[in-house]
C-alpha cells in the first residue's frame, strides 16, 4: 500500500501543478520534502522498534503515513500539501526499518527469503501503482483513487494493529535494547562497510531511477509509452531478483549474491548507456538490470542485521536505510547537474549508475562471510 501511494505521485503530478498553479520546481520539491524526511527518520526509526517493539513502530509508521496521505488528498494549497508530504516521509522512515526488522527476526535461516519478499512486494505495489490509479485518475481525476488508497490504508493500519504478532522479549532484553546505540552499531566491521556499499548502490539506484527514463527518450529514442514500458521492466526484473537472490542468499551467504548486484548492474548498466540498441535488446538489457540492480537493498540490509547483536538489529536496519535514502536524495541533483553540463548522456550515466554499482561490488569483496546465521561470528 505505501509502495502504490509512493510511486503513484510521479503520475499524477503534473494533474497537481495544474490544481495548485506550482512550478515545476515547487512540485520537486514535494518529493524533496518526503525523500528527506524519510531519510532523517529512518536514522532514528529502527532504533525506536529496538525499543518500543517492531508492532508500535509499524502500526506509529504506517498510520502517520497515511494520515498525511490523506491530508494531502484534501489539502486546499500548497503549504499544507507540502506538509503532509513532509508528514508522510517521517512515516516511511519509521514504517520501513520496522518491517524488514520483524522479516529478518521471523526465521533467522530464511532471513534473506523474507527480506526479499518484503522489498518484491514493495516493487510490485511501485509497479502495479502507478497503472491503476493512473488509469483510474484518468477518469475521475486524481483526487478520488488517491482517496481510495487512502481508505484502503488506513484499513491496513487497523489490520497491523489486530493481527501482527511480534515475539515476546523478556525484561532483561527490554533493557537490553534499550541500551542499543548507533555507536553500537558500527563497532564491527561489516556494518562500516555495508554502510559505505548501500550509499553506492542507492546513489546508483536512485540515479537509475530519476534518469534512465529521460535517457531512453533522448538517447534510444524511444517514445513515452515505449520508454515507460521499458523503464518498467526494471521493477519486474527487481520483484524476481530480490526473491531469486535472497533465496541463494540463505543458502551459500550473502558476500557472493552482493557481489553479483554489483558487477553484473554496472556492466548491464554500462552497456545500456553505451550503444544504440533494438526494443528487444533494450528490453533484455533492462530485465537483467532489474534482476541484479534492483535486490541490493533486501541482501545489504540482511547482511548487517547479521553483523550486529540481536538487540541492534532495528537500529542497524534504520541506520543503512537511513544512509541509503540519504544517498537518493542526492545522486539526482548530481547526475542532473553533470547532465546539464554535459554535450552527450553517456558519461554522466555511467558515473552516476555503473561507477557506484561497481564501487560496491568491489568493497563487498573485503566483507568477512557470516557463516551461522542465528548470531554474529568474526564480523
Amino acid at each position: 500500500m505505501i509502495a502504490m501511494g509512493e510511486f503513484s505521485i510521479g503520475v499524477i503530478l503534473i494533474e497537481i501543478i495544474h490544481e495548485f498553479q506550482i512550478s515545476e520546481t515547487d512540485a520537486g520539491g514535494l518529493f524533496s520534502a518526503y525523500i528527506t524526511f524519510t531519510a532523517i527518520m529512518a536514522f532514528f526509526g529502527g532504533n525506536i522498534s529496538d525499543r518500543f517493539g517492531r508492532k508500535f513502530s509499524l502500526v506509529m509508521g504506517a498510520g502517520i503515513f497515511f494520515f498525511a496521505f490523506t491530508v494531502a488528498i484534501f489539502s486546499p494549497n500548497y503549504t499544507i500539501l507540502i506538509l503532509a508530504f513532509a508528514f508522510a516521509g517521517i512515516g516511511k522512515g519509521t514504517y520501513a526499518p520496522s518491517i524488514y526488522s520483524l522479516m529478518g527476526e521471523l526465521r533467522t535461516s530464511s532471513r534473506g527469503l523474507l527480506i526479499g519478499l518484503a522489498t518484491s512486494v514493495f516493487y510490485f505495489g511501485g509497479f502495479l501503482g502507478p497503472v491503476a490509479l493512473g488509469a483510474l485518475a484518468t477518469q475521475f481525476g486524481w483526487r478520488i483513487p488517491l482517496r481510495l488508497l487512502g481508505i484502503a490504508g488506513l484499513l491496513m493500519v487497523v489490520a497491523l494493529t489486530f493481527f501482527v504478532k511480534e515475539k515476546k522479549t523478556s525484561a532483561k532484553e527490554k533493557a537490553s535494547f534499550a541500551r542499543g546505540s548507533f555507536r553500537d552499531v558500527f563497532e564491527t566491521r561489516n556494518s562500516i562497510i555495508v554502510t559505505m556499499t548501500i550509499f553506492a548502490s542507492a546513489f546508483g539506484f536512485g540515479a537509475n531511477i530519476s534518469w534512465t527514463p529521460t535517457f531512453l527518450q533522448r538517447a534510444q529514442n524511444l517514445d513515452l509509452a515505449n520508454a515507460g514500458l521499458i523503464y518498467g521492466l526494471f521493477f519486474c526484473g527487481g520483484i524476481l531478483g530480490s526473491l531469486i537472490l535472497s533465496f541463494l542468499s540463505d543458502r551459500i551467504g550473502r558476500k557472493v549474491p552482493i557481489i553479483l548486484v554489483g558487477f553484473i548492474s554496472a556492466l548491464m548498466s554500462y552497456t545500456l548507456y553505451t550503444s544504440i540498441h533494438l526494443f528487444d535488446t533494450l528490453a533484455i538489457l533492462m530485465l537483467v538490470f532489474g534482476f541484479f540492480g534492483a535486490p541490493f537493498w533486501a541482501l545489504q540490509t540482511a547482511l548487517v542485521q547479521e553483523s550486529v547483536r540481536p538487540e541492534l538489529i532495528g537500529t542497524a536496519t534504520g541506520a543503512v536505510q537511513g544512509m541509503g535514502y540519504s544517498s537518493s536524495i542526492i545522486a539526482p541533483l548530481i547526475v542532473g547537474q553533470m547532465l546539464s553540463t554535459s554535450s552527450v548522456m553517456s558519461m554522466p550515466m555511467i558515473v552516476g549508475v555503473s561507477l557506484p554499482y561497481l564501487i560496491c561490488g568491489t568493497m563487498i569483496l573485503t566483507v568477512r562471510q557470516v557463516r551461522n546465521q542465528d548470531r554474529v561470528t568474526e564480523v
